[in-house]
């Protein structure tokens, strides 16, 4: 049943003014806008002091000017930087007294700023988010692929595989090269523990990276996640060799569980938190102070983050 013509008009009318209210205040909001002095501009140390309510019409952000809160607000070449409170939005002056929640359009960058890994400027900006893939494990994990024969000859070696037997023809190039992804960023980190982080790779996927002989199976999970997906591909690998899954990466959550041995004696082995490794059951266990179930586990994801 249609509604009376009376009672449509109204609703229409009204439904109207909401759209021209939701426009006037987008407007409004774009307008006030926020620039930002480049660095290198030069001028006095006014020079750092904010524009506040320039006019500004619905065009892409520049360089150093907001609020913006997406890449796509942005003009070809800058991105959305999100502050950390009143921080100075990177490759831009001023900023210190202006709101908090104001975010500015920003160049890509060839550092690290604060904890935010950022892309070498040689990388195409993209208006796609980046798929991040965490990898964690133990020493196969860590990598033990051998890249070149060396003393234990040819077979097993990826060069002897690929360049010899032809297996796993998108890891060359034309003229066998080893290919280099520039659309999957390869990060590696490792710590004992809870120690501190040592970065070993920061780099695009390919064969021998930051010098290394070795490889782990990051090199074939980059190249078919990235054939599987259209989005750029970060993997985050988080890892140390010599630790147990069943102790020192157990994920919280993990229960205490018993063990029978060979010889029928049953041993408690703790969950995440607990100490020590094993007791045997029955008994009192003797708490360590330095080591607990999934402390490597803890270490690593820490690391990661």
């Amino acid at each position: 049943m249609l509604p009376k013509r009376g009672l449509f008009i109204k609703s229409t009318v009204a439904t109207l003014v909401l759209c021209c209210l939701a426009y006037f205040s987008y407007i409004l909001a774009r307008s006030s806008r926020i620039n930002l002095v480049k660095k290198g501009d030069g001028g006095d140390d006014s020079s750092r002091q904010l524009n506040q309510g320039n006019p500004a019409n619905l065009s892409l952000l520049s360089e150093c000017i907001g609020d913006c809160d997406i890449d796509e607000e942005c003009s070809d070449g800058l991105i959305f930087y999100q502050r950390d409170g009143n921080e100075t939005a990177p490759g831009c002056l001023g900023g210190e007294d202006d709101v908090s929640a104001t975010d500015y359009c920003i160049r890509l960058l060839d550092e690290i700023v604060g904890d935010r890994i950022t892309m070498l400027p040689t990388l195409v900006p993209t208006k796609k988010p980046i798929q991040v893939y965490i990898l964690m494990g133990q020493s196969n994990m860590l990598g033990f692929g051998r890249i070149e024969p060396g003393e234990e000859g040819e077979e097993g070696s990826l060069s002897h595989t690929v360049k010899e037997k032809g297996l796993y023809p998108y890891l060359v190039d034309e003229v066998e090269n080893w290919t280099v992804r520039d659309d999957v960023r390869n990060v590696q980190v490792t710590g004992s523990g809870l120690g501190e982080m040592e970065m070993l790779v920061n780099e695009w996927l390919n064969i021998g990276q930051s010098n290394r002989s070795i490889i782990g199976p990051e090199i074939g999970i980059g190249h078919y996640i990235r054939q599987a997906t259209n989005e750029p591909v970060l993997l985050l690998k988080s890892c140390i060799g010599n630790r147990a899954l069943g102790w020192d990466l157990l994920p919280p959550g993990s229960e205490e569980y018993e063990f029978t041995d060979s010889e029928g004696v049953v041993w408690v082995h703790p969950g995440h938190g607990g100490s020590p490794e094993r007791w045997q059951k029955g008994t009192d266990p003797e708490k360590s102070t330095t080591w607990y179930a999934g402390k490597q586990y803890d270490g690593d994801i820490a690391r990661a983050k």
